[in-house]
């Protein structure tokens, strides 16, 4: 009957099984109590960490966004419009400014007469050292 011996024995590592974990558990559940509380005070902090990150990245985006909204509602010339000016009299008073990227400026490269460079990373703060009395107007194709 090597089948009822195959059962007992099963049942008996299963019974030795339960009791042995249930033994361990009976003796570590304080233990496992506090760890279980250390994690939940764990995550409750994580949770806090994460809240306080999302709403100062918010806030970061939106003073971005108005600190540059100015940029926003920059008037918009096409080029045949902006060469027929230029050949008129009005041309005095315009300030054309090359405001491209480094990886896209060349100084070798033909520019349009009378044009200024202008850094695109230091915009606002040259752009506050321009003349007032002239029309601006930037490029950077």
């Amino acid at each position: 009957m090597p089948f009822v011996q195959f059962l007992g024995l099963d049942f008996l590592g299963a019974i030795t099984y339960a009791l042995a974990y249930g033994g361990v558990g009976f003796i570590f559940r304080d233990f496992l109590a506090t760890i279980g509380r250390g994690f939940r005070a764990a995550a409750h902090a994580v949770e806090i960490v994460v809240v306080f990150a999302a709403i100062a990245f918010t806030a970061y985006r939106v003073s971005l966004y108005w600190k540059r909204r100015v940029y926003r509602i920059v008037p918009r010339i096409q080029v045949a419009e902006l060469a027929a000016k230029l050949q008129t009299h009005y041309s005095e008073r315009i300030l054309l400014a090359d405001v491209r990227s480094h990886g896209y400026y060349d100084r070798g490269a033909n520019r349009i007469r009378g044009s200024i460079r202008l850094e695109p990373n230091n915009l606002s703060e040259e752009v506050k050292a321009l003349p007032r009395d002239k029309d601006i107007y930037l490029y950077c194709t």
